[in-house]
């Protein structure tokens, strides 16, 4: 019992750490983004898949612009330039014809600055904003079977709607700047979700919408699928002669993951969420690698990351209902993380010096996997979401709290 309360105090560690501030809410520090010229924003996340069009280098406009703050010259540059020959309205720019780049480029303010280490100024100026329809690349939901028994849906084209800019991006040294002028379209992101425990087989379709309701729907999903995976687990803990105490637990998870599921499809449904069909497999019982594969990533890793953004949810979510939900989720979750990292420890125990590395590398590598997505500012302030670069201190936070660095 010592080792298990550990673990769950290591999440709530991590968990209140970002409630305490300690990691931003709102960043605006920049980091290097080598692929956009944009700083990190929570309410912007582009996620460049296929590749874009690079951005149309444009002849350096003749003014030189100052001001007392990186945000004033950027001011100072779009007043200068606006309405006259440099303006980028007055050229025409061709939007690409390519599927629509992930992101929320409705939330885009109209101009932002921002400095650089090396003493340049970035700017990011919005000229025009409109909503168009775009396609995008759709990836299903799905944890694959080994083999080919039951293969994963292929990812499949949708009409979305989507936002157009015009946007020009401008680096100022010494007062002068420089630019590149593109179109592009940006789609709302498709959410990847961490919480609960994958079992193979399970595949759906996730909403192209990522609004209160069609999130919770989705989150209500990996709840039920979380039934099957935790059903699977009691019965390959007790074919493998585990101690009985984790197979009482794997049940009761399985119990807790019932009420998770009503929970969540009741918020969905009063949110305006779609119910989303999905696909189970029968499941076999494993050997103890394979199975403690899985439980090392879906257990240790993907439930104990679930706990810790239920913890924050249940703090910051502005849905009252939605929080109290979270605050009951959360300490169920952290019980769930601290039975697989119970069963790991049981697993560690009679493996071969080989396995324990297989299953030490398993864990580093799922941290790797956890996904950071963004529903964008309204649903993430509803359901009380962290943003993406909250999402990854978080992360970063429990992998120091519970000993999984590589």
């Amino acid at each position: 019992m010592e080792s298990m309360r550990s673990r769950i105090d290591s999440i709530r560690y991590a968990a209140s750490f970002v409630l305490a501030g300690c990691a931003p809410t709102n960043p605006t520090t920049p980091v290097d983004t080598t692929r956009t010229a944009t700083p990190p924003d929570p309410s912007v996340l582009v996620v460049v898949d296929p590749e874009p069009p690079a951005p149309v280098p444009q002849p350096a406009p003749t003014v030189t612009v100052s001001g007392e703050t990186p945000q004033d010259a950027c001011q100072a540059y779009r007043d200068g330039i606006d309405g006259t020959p440099d303006d980028p309205r007055q050229h025409h720019v061709a939007a690409p014809s390519g599927p629509a780049q992930e992101g929320h480029g409705g939330g885009e303010p109209p101009l932002r600055g921002w400095a650089t280490g090396d003493g340049k100024i970035m700017c990011t100026i919005i000229w025009e904003q409109k909503s168009v329809t775009a396609m995008v690349m759709h990836h299903p939901t799905c944890c694959p079977m080994p083999g080919k028994q039951h293969p994963c849906p292929q990812p499949s084209q949708r009409q979305v709607q989507a936002t157009e800019l015009l946007r020009e991006q401008v680096t100022i040294v010494d007062g002068r700047p420089s630019r590149t002028v593109e179109r592009v379209v940006i789609a709302p992101p498709q959410m990847r979700h961490n919480c609960g425990r994958r079992p193979q087989g399970l595949a759906f379709e996730t909403p192209s919408s990522s609004s209160p309701g069609d999130v919770l729907a989705t989150m209500a999903v990996l709840e039920a699928a979380s039934v099957v995976a935790f059903d699977r687990l009691a019965r390959e803990l007790e074919a493998h002669g585990a101690p009985g105490e984790l197979v009482a637990r794997a049940r009761s998870a399985m119990a807790d993951e019932i009420r998770h599921t009503r929970t969540l499809r009741r918020l969905a449904r009063a949110r305006g969420g779609r119910a989303i069909p999905w696909r189970r497999a029968e499941l076999p019982v494993r050997p103890r690698l394979e199975l403690g594969i899985e439980n090392a990533t879906e257990g240790c890793v993907s439930e104990a990351f679930g706990a810790a953004t239920a913890l924050v949810q249940a703090e910051r979510a502005t849905d009252p209902e939605v929080r109290a939900a979270f605050a009951v989720i959360a300490e169920d979750e952290l019980e769930h993380a601290a039975l697989a990292w119970d069963v790991h420890a049981w697993l560690v125990e009679t493996a071969t010096p080989d396995e324990r590395d297989t299953l030490h590398r398993a864990l580093c590598d799922a941290t790797r996997r956890v996904e950071h997505t963004d529903p964008g500012r309204v649903t993430r302030e509803v359901l009380g979401l962290p943003d993406p670069a909250t999402s990854r201190v978080l992360l970063a936070q429990m992998v120091e709290q519970l000993g999984l660095a590589a």
